[in-house]
């Protein structure tokens, strides 16, 4: 996402669009350090990795504050 669109967006925002698909254990909204804008990526982690994959295959090039955004499994966590 841009991170422009991105500046008022907050955890509730992301809990609303990603909850109906399983148990949230996690929202990181990772911020640059000096502006304390968000850098333009979320991380989400789910109770379970069923759960993720389903948000993905569900949600993936939805929209969001009008730009679509791209859901994916971040490897590192599995």
């Amino acid at each position: 996402m841009d991170s422009n669109k991105m500046k008022h967006i907050e955890e509730s925002d992301i809990r609303d669009y990603f909850q109906g698909h399983g148990t949230i254990k996690s929202i990181e909204i990772p911020r640059d350090h000096v502006t304390l804008r968000p850098k333009g990526y979320i991380l989400i982690e789910f109770e379970k990795s069923a759960e993720a994959k389903d948000a993905v295959s569900l949600l993936n090039g939805f929209e969001m504050n009008g730009q679509k955004v791209s859901v994916q499994i971040h490897t590192d966590y599995l």
